[in-house]
């Protein structure tokens, strides 16, 4: 069989490889960015106590069944922030396994309180080695995935940049002046950048 999944899969049961030596078995260079995507992602969610302060308790309240609120998408931002922590100190990452606290989404002195705690745990991250990890799957029940650090740590950054973009969406014509990249992915500045001038 000379399938590439069975050889990485092969390799991890037989011998112990780590992901990023099967990816340079196979002549691929592997960018070890944890350092570097921890911080971005640090700095994405220490964006969330400037958004907390520009909002009155009845902006971040308001939604429908069918319109989230601020305080719902704060929430489940920190979610899944809080599942990759957990993931990242234990080897599997659940993100189905998420808290879904309605006081943090019903409050913004909890959510606060939240972001703050998170940040110190993505801190302390940075001391740790981190390599590949298991991820529960959200569509095949009972399955797991093989990932890395690296690429959860960029998912989450993400979807919190995709998240914060439904929230400008939601603040629209509300009178809060939020900054023109809040919300905006990487990519897209990056391109917005090269094409602009």
């Amino acid at each position: 069989m000379n399938h590439p999944a069975f050889f990485l899969v092969f390799g991890i049961i037989s011998f112990g490889f780590r992901i990023d030596d099967i990816v340079k078995l196979n002549g691929l260079t592997m960018y070890k960015a944890n350092a570097t995507l921890l911080e971005l992602l640090i700095a994405e969610f220490s964006r969330i106590p400037t958004l907390l302060a520009l909002l009155t308790d009845e902006i971040y309240l308001e939604g429908t069944e069918e319109i989230s609120s601020v305080g719902v998408h704060i929430r489940h931002n920190l979610d899944f922030g809080d599942a990759l922590i957990y993931g990242l100190e234990n080897g599997i990452v659940d993100y189905a396994a998420r808290r879904r606290d309605p006081f943090t989404e019903g409050s913004r002195e909890v959510a606060l309180k939240r972001t703050e705690e998170l940040i110190g745990k993505l801190r302390r991250m940075r001391e740790r080695e981190l390599g590949s990890i298991a991820v529960r799957s959200e569509l095949i029940e009972g399955e797991h995935l093989i990932s890395t650090a690296d690429r959860e740590i960029e998912f989450v950054l993400s979807h919190t940049i995709h998240h914060y973009a439904l929230i400008v969406e939601r603040l629209r014509g509300k009178g809060i002046d939020l900054p023109r990249d809040f919300g905006v992915s990487h990519s897209t500045l990056r391109f917005r950048q090269a094409t602009s001038g």
